[in-house]
């Protein structure tokens, strides 16, 4: 009776905790902020006349711009319609969580800033996008395993990064290592 017990008790507290995998331990972590950030809506519009003397506009110049590069999930159009839809407060932490869903939560996501050199090193990579949002550069991926160095030499914005997986327990320093969980029997 006790063992069911402690065994339903670890059940629970993994739902409560958000893991999706009940006992497998599921990771989530992003670089400390310093200081406020808000992120504001930069948009122009150009206006033409036509010849009934109507005025409309002719563009809107959009805060952000992803590239895609590698979609084996079948994911770029949700991440499109969640760009579109959105204004971040925290944009690494919120596309983040939103890529690990998109992603069916199986499989490690990391979002960091380009521009910082942050070395990283990820396999079976299922998903890699380029973002420009509000005129920084982040790069998004979607793997099975892999290590990142949360270490810069250069000072990094706040929230330079953010993942969502599993990772090594004895991590030490600023090496994570991601890995994939083996699922099933």
């Amino acid at each position: 009776m006790k063992l069911f017990k402690n065994i339903t008790s670890l059940l629970l507290a993994g739902a409560i905790g958000g893991s999706s995998l009940g006992i497998i331990p599921l990771h989530a972590s992003a670089a400390s902020i310093t200081g406020e950030q808000s992120y504001t809506q930069p948009l122009t519009n150009e206006w033409s006349s036509n010849p009934s003397g109507f005025v409309q506009p002719q563009s809107m110049m959009m805060k952000w711009n992803l590239t895609v590069s590698s979609d084996m999930l079948g994911i770029s159009e949700k991440m499109n319609d969640l760009l579109q839809r959105t204004t971040f407060q925290s944009i690494t932490r919120e596309m983040t969580d939103q890529t690990f869903a998109f992603a069916k939560n199986r499989y490690n996501v990391m979002v960091f800033t380009a521009d910082s050199k942050f070395h990283h090193y990820f396999q079976g990579v299922k998903f890699y996008a380029k973002l420009n949002y509000n005129g920084t550069n982040y790069d998004v991926y979607v793997f099975e395993n892999g290590t990142f160095n949360t270490y810069n030499q250069e000072e990094t914005k706040p929230w330079a990064w953010a993942y969502k997986g599993w990772i090594q327990s004895n991590n030490t320093g600023s090496n994570i290592q991601f890995y994939l969980p083996k699922l099933g029997a």
